[in-house]
């Protein structure tokens, strides 16, 4: 031990005694690699999804090390820092740096990168003479303290490459533009060999394996070996490996099979003689290609009562009442679920309720002595959707939009976010399905958005003027964060806008291209809304590194929804009609693994305002008049039942409890439905529940007076709660319960059941 550290010591004293005698210009900055989280950045254009192997045969163009040529800085020391992580948001690559020293993130501006490294700090931190006694080396090979750890070993293929280049003069070289990348599987040996290639502007292939990036999506479930370039699966499931190599980065995908039949009882598995093979739905046909890759077989699908209470709830925001029941479930109708949806969307309720999903997910609110103006927002945008109109052209008259905000109600989205920031952010969440906001100090880690991106959409919105009377402001604009001068005016994306008076115009019609980004994001959103969850997650986050376990659906999904113009009810009409969200939900002893390849229906929690309204549309249907029902149930039309929860200023306790989406931020696709103790609480002792209890118990007393049978009143509460008869089972588990001599005895019995059953699954999912 004291003989290592001797030996340490003189590699130390022999590293400074170097750096103190270096030339002037032996100079490099000193990379102090840490180990960093590292996390595949997108700063690329294209996305390669490779699925057919590669010609082992292939001819490729060596590496420099083979082919005797110095190691190119851009082309290889910069991707080897991305793949030791030292340019990770968790190292060298933050926003400020680490241990003096700043890198670009992810490699994503070389130039400064090799300034850092070469110019600064007079160059101490390469040698180019001895490259073994630079920081550049020691520091990750462990011959210097290291926070990271040890990353590279002296020798091994990163040693030689990074030692090469020092050793011809740290050269900046100027490398070929990558046209593509492309992440190739061997063969399908276990563990399995991967390798990565580049082609360049002329076409020529490269392989770039030692000196790309590779990451999977699920770390804990895939062991990557970096050196020996291999990979091995521990789970079963959809696997996305990424593959970063300079601006480009190439996704590829691979299926673990199910070896055993999982979580299924055998009842609600369709036989393989009757799953369907020729799919007349292109929904169902490319999600059971899916589940045959898995070994997964398709669930059952629900029935009648489950599909009837599911569409309700999906499309109006309420259960259906009991004739409405009635009337379903004997219609003679060849095919009565298709009729049922088609009825549903050309119903009124349908576009009442849709004004409040969008006013949600738009973030909209009332302001401060201004409900005219928040008024004229919802007219125009009750008009939008009862006329279906394209979601692009509702962006662009949002974008677009000046006058009296009164009487112009498209132009309440600017006064609803003044800060063009704000309004940039909340724009690209929604409309785009993208979050630009992460890349607001710095480019996006996660993705291909630049800071240039972010501020330039923001610039965009610094125009227009969120005045009571919204006008256009020709010197309105804002600071970009790294230059500290005025943003440029840019679409994410997209080319530098040429100088134009008014940079909307070029956004406007951006937007109402056939932009297949904008239609992703729509399909996302309105998918997570009927299913419970997007095909990729978050639904505001899409990016190609976030493929999702659907890839093909979603791009199917999209090309119908531009032959649609982007319109929303076909494409709702279209998921609706498919098996897929017909399929029966989840019981409670199974597990969520099938849901997530959609092989079963994921049984969704209420959002608050839904809940809410279950538990008063029960208590208006018992109330009497001797009953004071609550000011909100009173002062809700009958005739929009969300009217009074669209405005995000509504101030209410229980909608707070139970989880209602905060506003200004735009919401998802359901309030925030996961348990909290002080919402379990608030089920326990609010007047929510009880008042609603005790009238539904007070109306059972009268009946029971009036020699009503317990089970024909306890049936009626089920088929009003849950839109099904009790069961002779349930009847027989909660008979024995409900009855006692005594009367007030049997009044308690009554009001456990009740409460037992408003804060049941059942109930409180759809």
């Amino acid at each position: 031990m004291a003989q290592n550290r001797t030996t340490k010591n003189q590699s130390m004293h022999q590293i400074d005694e170097t750096q103190r005698d270096a030339r002037h210009g032996t100079a490099i900055a000193s990379v102090t690699v840490c180990l960093g989280l590292f996390v595949v950045s997108a700063l690329f254009p294209p996305l390669t999804q490779a699925d057919d192997r590669s010609d082992p045969g292939e001819a490729l163009e060596s590496s420099a090390e083979e082919s005797g040529q110095t190691p190119g800085f851009r082309d290889q020391i910069v991707p080897l820092l991305t793949k030791l992580g030292c340019n990770a948001g968790s190292c060298h690559g933050a926003a400020a740096g680490r241990g003096g020293m700043a890198l670009s993130l992810f490699g994503s501006r070389p130039d400064s990168d090799y300034a850092t490294i070469v110019i600064d700090l007079q160059g101490r931190r390469v040698h180019r003479v001895v490259p073994e006694k630079s920081l550049l080396l020691a520091k990750p090979s462990g011959l210097l303290d290291h926070e990271g750890g040890v990353l590279i070993d002296q020798g091994d293929e990163a040693w030689r490459a990074i030692e090469a280049w020092m050793k011809a003069g740290c050269p900046d070289d100027e490398a070929a533009s990558l046209q593509s990348l492309e992440l190739e599987f061997q063969d399908d040996s276990e563990p399995l060999t991967y390798r990565v290639v580049a082609t360049d502007e002329l076409g020529k292939k490269r392989d770039v394996t030692p000196f790309a990036a590779l990451q999977a999506d699920q770390p804990d479930a895939v062991e990557i070996d970096r050196r020996h370039h291999t990979v091995h699966f521990r789970q079963h499931g959809i696997h996305s490996l990424f593959a970063r190599y300079r601006d480009q980065v190439a996704v590829r995908q691979r299926a673990i099979p199910f070896s055993e039949q999982i979580d299924a009882p055998h009842s609600s598995i369709i036989p393989s003689s009757q799953q369907p093979t020729d799919e007349g739905h292109a929904v169902d046909r490319l999600i059971n290609e899916r589940l045959q890759q898995l070994h997964l077989p398709p669930i059952e699908p629900t029935d009648e009562p489950s599909f009837l209470r599911r569409v309700y709830l999906d499309l109006l925001g309420r259960a259906p009442t009991l004739s409405e029941c009635d009337a379903y479930l004997r219609s003679s109708n060849p095919t009565p679920r298709s009729q049922l949806v088609d009825t549903l969307l050309a119903s009124d309720e349908f576009a009442q309720y849709q004004v409040f999903r969008w006013a949600r997910r738009l973030g909209v609110r009332s302001l401060p002595n201004e409900p005219d103006a928040f008024q004229s927002h919802i007219r125009w945008l009750d008009q939008k959707i009862r006329d279906d109109a394209p979601i692009p052209e509702m962006a662009t008259e949002l974008v677009l939009a000046l006058g009296d905000a009164r009487e112009v109600g498209a132009t309440h989205f600017t006064r609803s976010y003044p800060d063009p920031k704000a309004r940039a952010d909340a724009f690209g969440r929604f409309f785009l399905g993208i979050q630009l906001s992460c890349a607001q100090c710095h480019d996006h880690p996660l993705d291909r958005w630049t800071q240039d991106d972010f501020h330039g959409l923001a610039a965009i919105f610094a125009k227009t003027l969120p005045a009571p009377i919204v006008k256009w402001d020709p010197a309105g604009q804002i600071i970009h964060q790294d230059t500290k001068q005025p943003a440029a005016p840019k679409i994410p994306g997209q080319p530098d806008l040429l100088a134009n008076d008014d940079p909307r115009l070029p956004l406007a019609d951006w937007l109402k291209s056939e932009n297949r980004l904008m239609a992703k994001a729509q399909v996302n959103w309105i998918w997570s809304e009927l299913m419970g969850r997007g095909l990729v997650e978050p639904v505001d986050a899409i990016s190609p590194l976030a493929p999702g376990n659907h890839p093909e659906l979603l791009e199917h999904l999209t090309d119908y929804f531009l032959q649609q113009e982007c319109r929303a009810r076909p494409l709702i009409r279209y998921i609706l009609n498919s098996r897929t969200y017909a399929r029966r939900a989840r019981s409670a002893e199974e597990t969520i693994l099938t849901e997530r390849f959609l092989a079963r229906a994921a049984p969704r929690p209420l959002g608050a305002e839904s809940y809410m309204l279950a538990i008063a549309r029960l208590q208006q249907h018992y109330a009497t008049p001797a009953h004071d029902l609550p000011p909100a149930l009173v002062a809700t039309p009958a005739q929009n039942p969300y009217a009074d929860w669209i405005d995000g200023n509504l101030r209410s306790s229980s909608l707070e409890i139970l989880g209602r989406c905060i506003r200004p931020e735009a919401c998802g696709n359901s309030s925030r439905t996961e348990s909290t103790l002080r919402r379990e609480l608030h089920l326990l002792n609010s007047p929510l529940l009880d008042n609603a209890i005790q009238t539904i118990a007070d109306r059972w007393q009268l009946r029971r007076d009036e020699q009503v049978p317990l089970r024909e009143i306890v049936d009626e509460f089920h088929r009003l709660a849950v839109q099904r008869p009790m069961t002779d089972s349930d009847w027989s588990e909660w008979s024995n319960e409900l009855f006692h001599s005594d009367t007030q005895e049997e009044r308690r019995r009554w009001e456990d059941f009740l409460w037992s059953m408003l804060v049941s699954q059942a109930f409180r999912t759809r």
